[in-house]
């Protein structure tokens, strides 16, 4: 699984499972992510996440650990660092009323639990080739969450992250050198390692 320089991202992992976070931990360094920190819970995970930041967040989604209640934090508390910070929610809930509710969520990428290092190499893939524009609407902030933008008719959503938006304008206060630099990197790294 070559083709992706990952070394200067951070990834902040949420697992209450000491062997499960070991192993996605383990993972993650072998994909030669610069910088990965283990969390046990939410609250672990945010505190980590308002005082650091990360290029992007791993967390679990089971009874005890309950991600969407992180991604809510991430998109609209005052001490985020980042609202726009990706979220993938690995878990076995895999039915499509789970699904539905992490989309709704504002989650970026779901894993199905069991799953191999590829399919987590995956996704993180999807949100470095494919970034999403986000959505600010009265009820949801976060990810587009339309997969393929073949749209033909009107655009009436409101991306926020577009030029003139409220974030560009300094409304919303996000670290300008957060978000994106080191993702955008890992693809243009990406891209010259097909290109060779």
């Amino acid at each position: 699984m070559k083709g992706l320089d990952l070394s200067a991202i951070s990834v902040l992992v949420t697992e209450r499972h000491q062997h499960m976070r070991g192993v996605m931990c383990d993972i993650l360094r072998q994909f030669r992510v610069g910088t990965v920190t283990p969390t046990l819970s939410t609250a672990d995970a945010f505190a980590h996440f308002s005082e650091h930041g990360a290029d992007l967040i791993i967390s679990d989604w089971s009874p005890q650990v309950n991600v969407l209640d992180l991604v809510q934090r991430v998109r609209h508390d005052p001490l985020s660092r980042d609202f726009y910070a990706p979220v993938i929610a690995v878990t076995a809930f895999c039915d499509l009323e789970s699904v539905c509710l992490a989309r709704d969520a504002g989650i970026h990428e779901f894993l199905a639990k069991p799953f191999t290092a590829q399919h987590l190499y995956c996704r993180i893939r999807s949100i470095v080739e494919q970034p999403r524009l986000f959505i600010r609407l009265d009820s949801y902030f976060g990810p587009d969450r339309r997969r393929r933008m073949d749209w033909a008719g009107v655009e009436r959503r409101a991306h926020a992250n577009r030029a003139q938006s409220e974030r560009r304008s300094k409304k919303i206060p996000v670290k300008p050198e957060r978000r994106g630099t080191k993702i955008a990197n890992s693809r243009s790294g990406h891209r010259e390692a097909q290109a060779a």
